[in-house]
């Protein structure tokens, strides 16, 4: 017999949009002391449902049992799966799948025909978008409506959160058909601003795909680059002329981690710099043999102040508290070490530290570098570094990276953080999907997918003493 969870569920109607990004300001707060917790909204173009699990935090695509999401969208139970919690459900989303023949990990779409023909699918099919990628007891999800061919019916949703448990909603799909959020222009940067964007260009696509990356760079008009993936036999000689084709009438500074490590991050600017004392190369904490790939330069900005700027990639992949987890802490660690010896040299009043942190299991990393990060600048500064909270134009997600051939969904990897007497004027994701045609000018609709599987995000910073 398949068991009943207790369950809060709650279905709101579209008062204010949703965006995917995992601080769940959007939703209601509900209080409750049951396993499990729901809600479920939904717009012209997506459900949205957001599950809460008491208990230890958990990755959603790295669960040890996985979580079914099923969908009945005729209403009718005798179509569709035939068996277990899904039964009736025409498609199901699988987190964490154990499925035979698929591959552990991610998200899976599952799709049965009115004889009950099972077929996977990947979830990029249906839009498919969930927040955070890092552990949480939380978690957001957007499934497109278009994608479903829903009519104007009912939809059931059941919630398969382990073998033979199940729950059940219904989900009235008149409600809340006002559109998410209008579409944002790109905003302009103020006389008085400096642009920082960080940007993973995958595989050393800032020189294998040099006229499509200048062209969005120029779309972007960056003051600061934090560049990642940059290849080792790439030259900052080469990388120097790809800025100044992007930005003319520039002379660009372009500091790089040591060779050896296969892929490099860099730091480049147009305004002027000198190399940061300690960057030259920095070694593990854990393992003085393994050099950790980050970059620094101390820039003097417009109004003279000192920023001291540092581009990062940390350890690709992992589940929670495994071993790829633990070399990212132990990264960032090194990181900010070095930074307390640069600014122990040169003195900078402000910091911004960006790049691709591979925030898939803990936020650790993160929290290494934010909390009490103002102390790296030395004596008198306290307190926490701020993390950038950019998301994307059209609805304000904030994922970084997608990969429509890749099991795992959209997440945010990337991140910007800043202090001293850096200041966030404002920041955004630059998605060229995101843009108007009037806004794209010359530049393809698809450029920022073909130039990488990252997105470069973008802060705009001030300077005043606090």
């Amino acid at each position: 017999m398949l068991a009943l969870i207790p369950l809060t569920f709650v279905v709101l109607a579209m008062d204010h949009p949703v965006s995917i990004d995992g601080r769940f300001e959007d939703w209601a707060p509900i209080e409750t002391d049951q396993p499990w917790s729901l809600q479920v909204r939904s717009d012209v173009d997506y459900i949205y449902l957001m599950a809460h699990r008491t208990g230890p935090t958990r990755v959603a695509q790295q669960l040890d049992t996985p979580l079914k999401i099923g969908l009945d969208l005729d209403g009718n139970a005798s179509t569709g799966c035939s068996e277990g919690g899904l039964k009736g459900t025409e498609l199901a989303f699988i987190l964490s799948p154990k499925e035979p023949g698929q591959r552990r990990g991610g998200v899976l779409a599952a799709s049965w025909s009115a004889d009950g023909t099972k077929d996977y699918r990947s979830p990029y099919e249906f839009d498919f978008l969930l927040a955070p990628s890092t552990e949480s007891r939380r978690h957001e999800i957007r499934i497109g409506r278009s994608q479903l061919g829903l009519t104007n019916g009912p939809i059931h949703i059941l919630l398969n959160p382990s073998e033979g448990e199940f729950i059940t909603e219904t989900l009235d799909p008149s409600d809340g058909l006002q559109a998410n959020v209008s579409h944002a222009a790109v905003p302009m940067r103020s006389d008085d601003a400096l642009r920082v964007t960080s940007w993973n260009i995958e595989r050393g696509g800032l020189l294998k795909r040099a006229d499509l990356v200048s062209q969005i760079l120029a779309a972007i008009q960056p003051d600061v680059l934090l560049v990642q993936e940059l290849q080792d036999d790439q030259d900052p000689r080469d990388i120097k002329q790809v800025l100044e084709t992007a930005m003319p009438d520039s002379t660009w500074t372009v500091a790089m981690s040591p060779r050896g490590t296969g892929l490099r991050s860099a730091v480049a600017t147009r305004l002027p710099a000198i190399p940061a004392t300690g960057f030259n190369a920095i070694r593990r904490v854990d393992d003085l043999d393994r050099i950790v790939k980050a970059a620094g330069l101390i820039i003097t900005t417009e109004n003279q102040s000192s920023l001291l700027a540092v581009s990062l990639h940390l350890r690709c992949c992992g589940a929670l508290h495994g071993p790829e987890d633990m070399v990212r802490i132990s990264e960032a660690m090194s990181i900010r070490e070095a930074i307390t010896i640069a600014a122990a040299e040169h003195s900078p009043t402000s910091l911004v530290i960006g790049g691709d942190m591979n925030l898939v299991a803990s936020q650790l990393p993160l929290t290494v570098l934010q909390d009490k990060g103002q102390a790296m600048l030395g004596e008198g500064h306290t307190g926490d570094l701020t993390v950038a909270t950019p998301g994307h134009l059209d609805d304000g997600a904030t994922y970084t990276w997608f990969d429509a051939d890749s099991q795992f969904t959209p997440g945010q990897l990337d991140f910007i953080l800043t202090g001293g007497d850096a200041h966030q004027a404002q920041s955004y994701i630059f998605d060229s999907t995101d843009l108007t045609s009037e806004e794209l000018g010359e530049l393809p609709p698809h450029a920022t997918s073909e130039a990488s599987d990252h997105l470069p995000l973008v802060v705009d910073l001030t300077f005043q003493s606090e």
